[in-house]
C-alpha cells in the first residue's frame, strides 16, 4: 500500500508509491477546489494510514493491498481534471461575457411580470404539490 504520492513536474509524472502516470499535466496535478488539492484529497484517503477523523474502531479497517479499482478511480480522477482544465479557457471567456454583459434590472423584472412576487409564491409547497421534495 503507498504512503505517498509526489509530482514531477520535469516528466510530467505522478509517482504513487513505487507505481507512476505519466503524462499528467500539472495543472491537473495542482488543481484545486475550495482551497483542497484534488488528487492530493483522494489520495489521502487512500493510503498506506489514510487521513480523517476517527470516530469508531471501524476508522481502522482499511485495504492492505492497493487495488486495480483504486488505480481505475485514480485514472477517471485525472481524466475529468484533465477535461476540467481544457475548459477552463472557454469557463474564463463565458464568465467575461457575462460579467460585461447588460444587467437584468428591477424594472425588466417588473416590465417580464417576474416581480413583484405573487402572495401564491411566496407560501411553501404543500404535501401534495407536484413540487413538494419527498422522503426516499
Amino acid at each position: 500500500m503507498p504512503e505517498e504520492i509526489t509530482y514531477d513536474p520535469d516528466t510530467a509524472t505522478l509517482h504513487v508509491g513505487a507505481g507512476q502516470i505519466s503524462p499528467v499535466r500539472p495543472e491537473v496535478w495542482a488543481y484545486e477546489v475550495s482551497g483542497w488539492r484534488v488528487v492530493k484529497r483522494w489520495f489521502d484517503y487512500r493510503k498506506k494510514n489514510p487521513a480523517g477523523r476517527r470516530s469508531s474502531p471501524l476508522d481502522d479497517i482499511n485495504p492492505k493491498e492497493w487495488s486495480a479499482e483504486f488505480t481505475t478511480e485514480l485514472l477517471q480522477l485525472l481524466n475529468v481534471l484533465t477535461l476540467c482544465v481544457e475548459l477552463e479557457p472557454e469557463q474564463a471567456d463565458l464568465l467575461e461575457r457575462i460579467c460585461s454583459g447588460p444587467l437584468i434590472t428591477v424594472t425588466d423584472l417588473e416590465l417580464g411580470k417576474v416581480l413583484p412576487v405573487s402572495p401564491g409564491s411566496r407560501k411553501p409547497p404543500t404535501a401534495e404539490s407536484p413540487n413538494a421534495p419527498t422522503l426516499m
